[in-house]
């Protein structure tokens, strides 16, 4: 697993972990589902900036986001309706 695929994975861990869907993190992160969705694949490069908001945001360290884990297989988390 390289150090993109870890990152990722994180974020998806750490996400559900909130049982956030992208939107909510998106929206807590102020940027968009689509930037979301591509640094969940590994598509797409992450500031430190972002990076020391999305610890902010987990309430982590930031060492957590680089912790080799098992993949996260389940990423979906139903939209509540508005």
């Amino acid at each position: 697993m390289d150090m993109r695929q870890i990152l990722s994975n994180n974020i998806v861990y750490f996400r559900m972990k909130n049982n956030w869907t992208q939107e909510r993190l998106a929206e807590i992160l102020k940027t968009s589902s689509a930037y979301i969705s591509e640094l969940e694949n590994g598509k797409r490069n992450i500031s430190i900036d972002q990076l020391e908001r999305i610890v902010q945001v987990f309430n982590i360290e930031p060492h957590q986001l680089f912790e080799k884990r098992e993949a996260v297989k389940i990423r979906r988390i139903k939209r509540r309706k508005k």
